[in-house]
């Protein structure tokens, strides 16, 4: 999934809740707990109709990072 962001085949927000459907906060992975907390904060900017480029930057980070 992280391939396919920087692919530019899926957009931010379908990683990150991808990854915390997925593997929610538990996981052995950092990076994927991360996605799994910017999942989170774009749930809260969103629905208080806030910006989102911030967060969307940091889940391409955190893709980037997992790739690798």
């Amino acid at each position: 999934m992280c391939r396919e962001l920087l692919a530019g085949r899926c957009s931010e927000r379908e990683l990150s809740s991808w990854a915390h459907s997925r593997f929610h906060h538990e996981s052995d992975s950092e990076p994927l707990n991360r996605l799994a907390e910017l999942d989170d904060e774009y749930d809260e900017l969103e629905s208080m109709g806030e910006d989102t480029t911030g967060i969307e930057q940091g889940i391409r980070d955190v893709a980037a990072s997992i790739v690798r």
